[in-house]
């Protein structure tokens, strides 16, 4: 499943001993699942965004409690992705093609077609192309869904805890679309009180973007600790300066804080991507030494980047400072660019440091809160753009 609808859109979420069981129930965007396993919620990630097509996921990673694979975890992701303008058709027609592509490849133990909640779905058991991933292994299944497309997956370490009990729990998964339309409301009404003429909210406080400035909220995401407390919040927009004499190239604008944690903050600084199912053109690249720069009041650190080639390679530009236990940061990415970030610039130079974790939004998916487990260091697996 791994990679499959990267070419898809291209082309248009634990046994005490052996021989008891328990389960537990799994909630996770649209989808209801019965897991053969207790568990607990380590972490997890909604997010949203509206660039040419809309799309939410929600991820977590849990523990299993009991079972054969008790102290593993998995990571869960799903995912809706929906654009009025692509043919349905065609988008099926290259999950078929991709399917058949990847019975081929070594790694993959079993593809098929399956009926899940009256939808059909392709449902994928295997390694993923990435040699690179933190989490290689992959159980998932994708399909259309009220004419988007609603994948749920599960990233392993190993493939000990994707047993057959899993896949029939995956394949018995039940589908509430309410949960997807919900969110899509949720973000446009976000998208809404975030943007006031040429005022933008963001984590990090509200910025004035000056006379003729044009900008708009195109992501949305928070991060939830294992007992679904918000321990850190993002928010994007794209903007640019209006007038005949001005360059329209937009500009990419990222603000966002979260609880201080070496793991993640080392994920959120290093820009290279290391997933080599893709060439290195379809990759963001690091460029040059982290620097120094002046951050909110006090020295931030900054790191250079490159966007994937495809997208010209944009120019990407992000700052962070570690204080009293927050990471603070922004994100500026510019392909030609305009004066915007100059005046964004300025203004990030100054400002006093704080953390808004404001609009109220909704429940972090998972379980209900459940005390936190010791969690790994290992990133979040790469999720196709699904």
């Amino acid at each position: 499943m791994q990679g499959m609808l990267r070419c898809a859109l291209v082309a248009a979420v634990l046994l005490a001993c052996v021989g008891t069981a328990s389960a537990d129930e799994l909630r996770v965007l649209g989808a209801t699942l019965q897991l053969p396993f207790a568990y607990q919620r380590v972490h997890a990630t909604q997010r949203s965004s509206h660039y040419a097509a809309m799309r939410t996921s929600e991820s977590l990673e849990i523990a299993i409690l009991d079972g054969p694979a008790q102290g593993q975890h998995l990571y869960v992701v799903a995912d809706y992705w929906s654009d009025e303008d692509v043919d349905m058709g065609k988008l099926r027609t290259a999950l078929r093609t991709q399917a058949d592509e990847d019975r081929k490849r070594p790694g993959v133990r079993e593809i098929a077609q399956v009926r899940i909640g009256g939808y059909d779905f392709w449902y994928m058991d295997g390694r993923v192309k990435n040699t690179n991933a933190q989490w290689p292994e992959n159980m998932g299944a994708t399909g259309e869904v009220g004419g988007g497309l609603l994948s749920v997956d599960f990233f392993a370490k190993d493939a000990a805890p994707l047993t057959p009990a899993l896949a029939e729990a995956l394949k018995s998964l039940a589908i509430d679309f309410d949960p997807l339309m919900r969110a899509k409301s949720r973000f446009g009404q976000e998208a809404e009180q975030m943007v006031q003429g040429t005022v933008i909210d963001t984590p990090l406080g509200r910025i004035e973007l000056g006379k003729g400035a044009i900008a708009r909220m195109v992501s949305s995401g928070v991060q939830y600790d294992g007992n679904g407390a918000a321990i850190g919040r993002e928010r994007g927009f794209v903007a640019r300066r209006e007038g005949f004499w001005r360059p329209s190239f937009p500009t990419g604008l990222n603000f966002g804080c979260m609880s201080d944690d070496d793991a993640r903050y080392k994920r959120l600084m290093s820009l290279y991507d290391d997933d080599d199912s893709v060439s290195i053109k379809e990759r963001t690249i690091a460029t040059g030494a982290p620097a120094p720069v002046p951050f909110l009041g006090g020295t931030g650190v900054l790191v250079r980047g490159k966007g994937p080639e495809n997208y010209s390679r944009a120019t990407i530009l992000r700052t962070a400072l570690r204080k009293d236990g927050t990471v603070y940061y922004a994100t500026i990415t510019r392909d030609g660019g305009t004066n915007i970030e100059s005046d964004v610039n300025e203004w990030l130079e100054t400002a006093a440091p704080q953390c808004r974790m404001d609009p109220v939004v909704a429940p972090a998916p998972g379980a209900p809160p459940a005390p936190k487990p010791a969690a790994g260091d290992d990133a979040a697996p790469r999720v196709s753009t699904r």
